[in-house]
């Protein structure tokens, strides 16, 4: 069974995720941002993988995942700055 898992992992993309989120975690760490030219290849890279994987669920899969990602984090974007100006 194990062996079933490992030759079904897409060890690729796995390790490119994991690597730009370890590059994304420490600039972030050290700015408190992460740069635009670190997240934007990995939503397209995204869309691309789930397009053409065989057994993928299409770009409409990836889209709709970044919709889901984009909408529950802009609430946070654009809700902060008013739940944190609190005036006595």
């Amino acid at each position: 069974m194990a062996l079933e898992l490992i030759k079904s992992v897409p060890w690729v993309p796995l390790f490119l995720v994991l690597g730009a989120g370890c590059v994304a975690a420490f600039t972030d760490m050290r700015s408190f941002k992460i740069p635009n030219y670190i997240t934007l290849p990995l939503l397209l890279a995204g869309i691309v993988f789930h397009a053409f994987v065989p057994g993928g669920m299409g770009v409409s899969f990836g889209l709709s995942g970044f919709a889901a990602g984009f909408s529950c984090l802009i609430l946070f974007y654009v809700g902060a700055p008013r739940l944190l100006d609190r005036k006595p």
